[in-house]
């Protein structure tokens, strides 16, 4: 009798051990994402917005580059994402002057221009005199929170007419010979000139930041240059010029690339010119031209208090180059939430669709992964604005335990 209720006693004794080693094992992980964070964020919910995990969820931080999916958001909420196609008008007086109106297409690359003079080659019947670029659909010379004016790629201007992002890809050989590092790209004389002035040697991209007029010459010099191939003359030179009252376009060019396209290369490559390109389109389009940053952050803004339920947040601009940008994890899972559809644009990775963003002692990530428990998908976001990198590991422990 003595030895039964003994072996009972240790047979309950082990198991009260067993099960605070199993808890000990099971809070193990959220041990590691402390210490992983540090004094940063995270915030896992599910798709109704339960929270599942979260470590300071209500700090504000600077979210870096995961901004963009609050500005492709406020885009999907008011253009359809396959069916809306930026419009680059073309018109012609009396005098064979070919007027060009952009509205901000940010993919205006070499690939479209040589479409539309693959168009034009047949519309046209006459020699063409001179070439007018109207970029009045923007505000000259907008300065974006967070953008110098270095020759960064990253640091180059929106403007309603730009070619090739605003950038020159161009390779100086060893005896000073510049040739366009891109097939597609023919050489300007702007271009030639740019690259010598630089002092570099081999392949680089020069940005027309420094200079906003000469971003304009440039694009009306490719233009003239593919123009030609596709046997469309020139007599005249290249002016900006705003196209005249009531004159109506021969020609609107509607972009090859879909919303959706767009949105996957902006994923794909983070360029900060193409998300507050398309963050300055928006404002135009709801509240009227010219684009300016005030209606541009009054658009983005809006879309986030009245869509998404934000409340005290911080943005300044489209792309989340800007370090005053400031948001909280919480809030950008319940981005995630009305995101979700288009989950598909993002990046994936093991199972993961994420994006990330960097700055100095800035790393964020934000995304989606399915729930081991459950199979349900959950929204997650990591904030760190710190020296830590860990927000890999941090992604990965959660997916793991949750």
């Amino acid at each position: 009798m003595i030895n039964n209720k003994l072996s009972r006693s240790i047979t309950l004794i082990l198991l009260i051990i067993i099960l605070i080693a199993q808890t000990a094992f099971t809070e193990e992980w959220k041990d590691n994402l402390k210490k992983l964070s540090g004094d940063g964020s995270i915030c896992v919910t599910d798709l109704k917005g339960n929270i599942v995990y979260s470590l300071r969820e209500d700090k504000l931080l600077v979210p870096a580059s995961i901004l963009k999916i609050a500005t492709a958001s406020a885009l999907l909420d008011t253009l359809d994402i396959d069916e809306f196609r930026f419009n680059t008008d073309f018109s012609l007086d009396s005098m064979q002057n070919l007027y060009v109106k952009g509205y901000g297409d940010p993919f205006f690359i070499s690939e479209e221009i040589a479409l539309i003079a693959d168009t034009l080659s047949v519309l046209l019947k006459k020699p063409l005199n001179s070439l007018y670029l109207d970029n009045t659909y923007f505000e000259h010379n907008i300065m974006v929170p967070g953008i110098s004016h270095s020759l960064n790629p990253y640091d180059a201007l929106n403007s309603a007419l730009l070619v090739n992002f605003n950038t020159i890809y161009v390779n100086v050989s060893n005896n000073g010979e510049v040739t366009s590092a891109e097939e597609q790209t023919p050489l300007t004389p702007l271009a030639k000139k740019l690259a010598l002035s630089q002092g570099k040697k081999g392949k680089f991209r020069i940005n027309l930041a420094v200079n906003p007029d000469k971003q304009l010459i440039y694009a009306g010099e490719l233009i003239k240059e593919i123009f030609k191939k596709n046997g469309i003359q020139f007599k005249g030179g290249i002016e900006k010029r705003q196209v005249p009252e009531g004159m109506k376009p021969f020609y609107i060019h509607r972009s090859s690339k879909s919303i959706r396209q767009i949105l996957a290369g902006l994923f794909e490559y983070s360029n900060n010119l193409v998300a507050n390109q398309l963050m300055l389109y928006l404002g135009a389009y709801l509240y009227g031209p010219p684009a300016n940053l005030d209606r541009g952050i009054r658009a983005l803004s809006t879309f986030l208090k009245s869509r998404v339920g934000w409340d005290e947040f911080v943005v300044l601009e489209g792309s989340g180059i800007c370090r005053q940008n400031k948001v909280t994890t919480h809030q950008m899972c319940e981005l995630l939430q009305y995101f979700h559809p288009y989950k598909e644009l993002l990046q994936e990775k093991d199972g993961i669709y994420s994006k990330t963003g960097s700055l100095h002692n800035v790393n964020t990530l934000a995304g989606y992964f399915d729930s081991k428990e459950t199979g349900e998908t959950l929204c997650f976001a990591i904030l760190l604005n710190n020296k830590l990198t860990n927000r890999e590991k941090i992604a990965k422990i959660l997916a793991e335990n949750l």
